[in-house]
């Protein structure tokens, strides 16, 4: 995530620096770290956060099978504490950095063309469909729209340079209302989508990033992060088995069918359901994802 991090701000414009990119997005409001605001239907909040956080890391520190391993294996408990303190303060950071990758690559997309639609299934499936010459239309207008919205964020940046206070929110005014015209389009978009599949995934958010990556990163850094991806899995998926099978053993076969048996018969068992969740688990995603395929079909 630090490479990916440096690597947005080495592909901004030469006149654009890491701390420009920084001003820009506080222009148009996306550092506004903390929300004091009590407001019931805003999501991100400090309230909310607190709120919802607290049973969240509660659920996550108490009872996840991934961090209950680490106070298992810790050699006392003064160790296994200290792992716990560590992971809680470590995780400050990094999702604060997390958080900063994001509004970089907000940033990165200001001055670099972005898809209309980041979800490129999606996309392949309108331009597949009657909707597809309406789709074009829309890109066409689309790129348009966008390099008059590079325009006016190369003249807020000029502008906040410049310190004058009456430019900058003339400046900011005319990004916003450029930005306003460029979401106009993008709704259209996802419009066409809804009329040709009332079922398309019209959210794209958790391909924003991901678009970035494939697009933009060298090949050995996109092999690297999606290596990545497949670690932070399966050590997931790990966890999740494991925990299935100790329950299963633990509250199960070792109570019921078995008991009183030695520890080799229980940790065959263990290895057996292990095997057996795993089956299970995808059987169960191979059948839901049949079932949205055909949904979409």
């Amino acid at each position: 995530m630090f490479a990916a991090g440096v690597l947005v701000v080495v592909l901004l414009p030469k006149d654009v620096g890491f701390v420009d990119a920084l001003k820009l997005s506080g222009k148009l409001g996306k550092m506004n770290i903390v929300d004091w605001k009590f407001d019931p239907d805003s999501r991100y909040n400090i309230w909310s956060g607190l709120i919802g956080g607290f049973f969240l890391q509660l659920s996550y520190f108490g009872t996840d099978q991934s961090q209950v391993g680490r106070y298992l294996t810790g050699s006392s408990v003064a160790q296994s504490r200290m792992g716990l303190i560590m992971n809680g303060l470590i995780k400050i950071p990094m999702q604060f950095c997390i958080l900063l990758i994001g509004i970089l690559v907000f940033t990165f997309y200001q001055f670099n063309r972005p898809p209309l639609f980041f979800n490129q299934y999606e996309v392949k499936q309108i331009k597949q469909s009657a909707y597809a010459a309406d789709y074009n239309k829309l890109e066409h207008n689309y790129n348009i729209a966008f390099e008059q919205r590079k325009t006016t964020a190369n003249a807020l940046l000029k502008a906040v340079d410049g310190k004058d206070k009456d430019q900058i929110l003339i400046a900011q005014f005319n990004l916003k209302m450029a930005e306003h015209q460029t979401d106009d389009i993008r709704d259209m978009g996802i419009e066409l989508m809804k009329k040709n599949n009332k079922n398309a995934d019209t959210d794209d958010t958790n391909y924003v990033f991901l678009n970035f990556v494939t697009q933009y990163l060298p090949q050995g850094m996109i092999g690297l992060l999606i290596a990545i991806v497949f670690l932070a899995s399966m050590g997931s998926t790990a966890s999740a088995l494991n925990s299935l099978a100790s329950t299963s053993v633990v509250d199960i076969y070792r109570r019921v069918v078995n008991p009183g048996a030695s520890d080799k018969n229980y940790l065959m068992a263990s290895r057996l359901l292990t095997i057996f969740w795993g089956w299970y688990a995808l059987a169960w995603h191979f059948t839901q994802a049949k079932w949205v395929t055909c949904s979409k079909l």
